[in-house]
């Protein structure tokens, strides 16, 4: 099933005429430009993609929908812009024009600005002074979101947009009528500076996990109008699928063909024809007939793979451990070792395979990174890999959200050249150049828990991008056998 989901643009109607004059208000207080945000989100898994996935894995998920969304304040006096998609996006989100702004009434699905100790363009519910500090928590709750999900209803909901002054966490649950809270997804959302445009997925429809991935789909949405997006769903190097998207629209897939299974399959892709135009792509898996038994992952791009991943969470139920699944993105074999209190073992992963026999007890953490060899005494900083984890129980919406993560280490680079790492460099030169400059400090980034904003090893803008070309050329690297 491929479903393209557009979005308006802003109409010139008697409606906006009327937002006009409501606007020439507000004029004298909301004259002056705001800063630029220095993040931007979209809250991605629309309702119209998730309900369809929800359906197949467990038929009692009926519309409506319900959706919470948070976003986490760090820093006093953030300014928060909310865009909602129903009447099409802002030409700038932080100076929206008399037309675009929120007015109430006549204008509820405008730009509300949040923080400015100005209600008359918006208050986030539960801050009726409208001023923003650290540590502040702003919910966003809707619990009948109807699916189809048009824009004839303003809603809490998938495909919203997000602007921030200062760093900022947004996450995002939902779980349908019927099936209820004990099937629901949750996930943080990136901001688009974190988006890429080539991604793979490490599980897929016939990966063998006791059907747990047995349906597999893909969730993707633009940032940038006139993207172009292709789908590889048997990742076999043909693309079969090519649509263009705007700004915050999206297109699910979950079909592909092949001997077993008719989902997403185990190395399936996604990319932006363009690499000016990042795109997010969310994994959707579930076991068939389950319950409860389903995961959402954001995927990292596949530039922002690496060779040395921390899991911070074991856990040990009736139902078994915690399970890590490491997946080989390369043509060749991938040596990893795991390390956790007491052992090791060395994974031996065949070209674009899973190993999935590494697991995790109660307290228990694991650092896992690529060696030369099977003996793993040498680590190999050059060598790229994804890892993903499934927890041992699903009883509950929460253990289900936390438990199902994939997981990177995150620790900053200084930019470099990238003929540091090339092919005529030695071993070790390649092995300085892909430490971290903040030591060995480094943290995972999991499905609720963002990296820290005010961390001395979080990214700037350009370092961001410096690494990203670096990973890229060590994963080129790697896959000609260098």
């Amino acid at each position: 099933m491929n479903t393209f989901y557009k979005r308006g643009r802003r109409p010139t109607t008697i409606a906006l005429w009327i937002a006009l004059a409501v606007s020439l208000l507000l004029m004298a207080t909301s004259a002056r430009a705001f800063d630029a945000p220095v993040q931007v989100f979209y809250i991605t898994e629309p309702e119209n993609d998730v309900l369809p996935a929800m359906d197949i894995i467990n038929s009692a998920a009926v519309s409506p929908m319900v959706t919470k969304i948070s976003i986490a304040i760090s820093a006093n006096g953030t300014l928060v812009y909310y865009d909602h998609w129903e009447d099409g996006f802002a030409n700038d989100i932080a100076n929206p024009t008399a037309g675009e702004i929120y007015a109430n009434p006549g204008n509820l699905d405008g730009v509300q600005i949040w923080g400015d100790g100005n209600t008359a363009n918006g208050a986030p519910p539960g801050f009726p002074g409208d001023l923003l500090n650290s540590g502040n928590v702003i919910i966003l709750e809707d619990n009948s979101v109807a699916v189809p999900n048009t824009a004839a209803t303003i809603d809490w909901d998938g495909m919203d947009k997000i602007g921030a002054t200062n760093a900022v966490a947004v996450s995002r649950s939902l779980w349908a009528s019927g099936s209820n809270s004990l099937f629901a997804w949750a996930n943080a959302m990136y901001p688009t500076t974190e988006w890429g445009y080539e991604y793979t997925a490490p599980v897929g429809c016939n990966t063998s996990a006791s059907d747990m991935f047995q349906y597999t789909a893909f969730s993707i949405t633009a940032a940038y109008d006139g993207t172009t997006i292709q789908v590889d769903p048997e990742g076999d190097g043909s693309w079969e699928t090519g649509v263009s998207l705007d700004e915050g629209e999206t297109y699910f897939d979950d079909s592909s063909s092949g001997v077993g299974c008719n989902y997403i399959r185990q190395g399936g892709k996604v990319r932006s024809t363009d690499p000016a135009k990042p795109i997010q792509v969310v994994l959707l898996t579930g076991d068939i007939g389950s319950n409860y038994a389903s995961r959402d992952i954001n995927l990292f791009p596949d530039s922002q793979l690496t060779s040395s991943y921390w899991i911070p969470v074991g856990n040990n139920t009736n139902a078994g451990a915690t399970r890590l699944f490491v997946y080989n993105p390369s043509a060749t074999t991938l040596y990893v070792k795991c390390e956790k209190p007491g052992s090791s073992s060395v994974l031996t992963i065949a070209a674009g395979a899973v190993d999935s026999s590494f697991t995790l007890n109660d307290d228990q953490a694991a650092h896992c990174y690529a060696v030369t060899s099977a003996a793993g005494t040498t680590t190999w900083p050059l060598l790229c890999f994804r890892s993903v984890m499934r927890g041992s129980s699903c009883a509950s919406a929460e253990r289900t959200s936390a438990s199902w993560v994939e997981r990177r280490s995150r620790s900053s680079r200084a930019p470099r050249s990238s003929t540091g790492t090339g092919p005529n460099a030695s071993s070790a030169t390649r092995a300085s150049r892909c430490r971290a400059s903040c030591g060995n400090a480094s943290f995972a980034r999991s499905s609720l828990s963002r990296s820290r904003p005010s961390s001395p090893c979080a990214p700037s803008n350009s370092a961001r991008s410096a690494r990203a070309r670096a990973r890229a050329a060590c994963c080129r690297s790697q896959a000609s056998g260098r």
